[in-house]
């Protein structure tokens, strides 16, 4: 029951899986990116700022901080036990075997939970998306929220999840390679997505500097509240470790996607948000969609306009306030906004392929 197993037996285990080593680095690197960089930074960055103010990305930086010394214990680990099974393999290595099962549950439980709550946020956007752009409403609760027992029992299923969810099946049983050709396209996709953001905001002069002042209105504790939030943004960056049998030379690539698909994870979305709260007032940011919300604001009134907003009511309502904008002082940004809105998307897709990874 409190087995150990030796490193030379994990060794031999991954040797003989028979699994074909097709990954590299930078492979890896896009894993843990696709899998950290999900959603979570079309939302998080309103909801945060009201916590922190304009130094919500000091938040971010922060838990990029403290996650690196996870980041080097996990790159320890998948050196010197390059096999698969991440925090399982190296609980029974290291602590026995009755450790590792409870270890291994609990990653099944955690990566079950987080891929059906992903399957489900990505179906509910995309109908929400589809609804906007068609006008047709009867995608809703035909696509997203179809009865299970009938209207008496508030239990819905999901048909736009089982979509999400085959694909990502059959994708991966495609093998190492072509999911790997299809998670580095998303995630690209995704990337350049949250670059045109910050290059959109640079390249129309949106970014005013008296959004950022005071940059913490509410000290250190205020970044340390937005930081707690935010945390959640960097899950997954961990799960690299469990593509150790499918990656060649895994004692260097391994740690390599871990600790760099943390860095890069970092240095996005503190730029992002940088920009985001640079471009409005944060009552401008709102709590859904804080990202779009920033472009549209940018897109129909001016810096000027858009105090005049805030001053007269500090707790607008955003959606209520960007409804009425009939002409866009800036048509570019109506586009962008359009584009970044179908990039919540891509990264909900990221975030639920790579959990079907794990």
């Amino acid at each position: 029951m409190h087995r150990k197993m030796s490193l030379s037996e994990a060794s031999d285990s991954a040797n003989s899986a028979g699994l074909r080593r097709t990954l590299t680095a930078m492979d890896l690197i896009f894993y843990g990116v696709g899998s950290a960089v999900g959603a979570g930074i079309y939302i998080l960055a309103g909801i945060g700022a009201k916590l922190a103010g304009p130094a919500i990305a000091m938040s971010f930086l922060g838990c990029g901080l403290s996650c690196i010394l996870t980041a080097f214990a996990y790159a320890e680990f998948s050196s010197l036990i390059p096999a698969s099974g991440s925090a399982y393999i190296y609980t029974y290595v290291t602590f026995g075997e009755v450790y590792a099962f409870c270890v291994g549950w609990n990653l099944i439980l955690g990566y079950g939970f987080t891929a059906s709550v992903a399957a489900r946020a990505w179906a509910d956007y995309i109908g929400d998306f589809l609804v906007k752009i068609t006008g047709a409403h009867w995608i809703i609760p035909f696509c997203t929220e179809v009865p299970l027992f009938g209207n008496s029992v508030n239990y819905t299923c999901s048909p736009f999840s089982i979509v999400i969810v085959a694909v990502s099946t059959i994708i991966l049983l495609r093998g190492a390679k072509d999911s790997s050709t299809f998670n580095n396209f998303i995630c690209i996709s995704n990337l350049s997505i949250l670059a045109l953001i910050v290059i959109s905001a640079q390249a129309t002069g949106s970014i005013e500097m008296e959004n950022l002042s005071p940059f913490a209105p509410y000290g250190v504790p205020g970044i340390l509240r937005g930081a707690g939030l935010v945390f959640y943004a960097f899950i997954g960056f961990d799960m690299v470790a469990s593509l150790s049998e499918e990656t060649m030379n895994p004692a260097r690539n391994v740690p390599i996607g871990i600790v760099g698909s943390l860095l890069l994870s970092t240095f996005i979305y503190c730029s992002v948000t940088l920009a985001v709260v640079g471009m409005v007032p944060l009552p401008f940011l709102g709590e859904t969609t804080p990202l779009v919300n920033a472009i549209l604001a940018n897109g129909c009134c001016t810096h000027a306009e858009q105090m005049e907003v805030v001053t007269k009511d500090y707790n607008l309502d955003v959606e209520v306030c960007l409804k009425d904008c009939q002409v866009f002082q800036k048509p570019i940004l109506a586009l962008i906004s359009r584009i970044v809105s179908g990039g919540a998307g891509l990264g909900l897709m990221a975030a639920c392929f790579t959990r079907y990874v794990e």
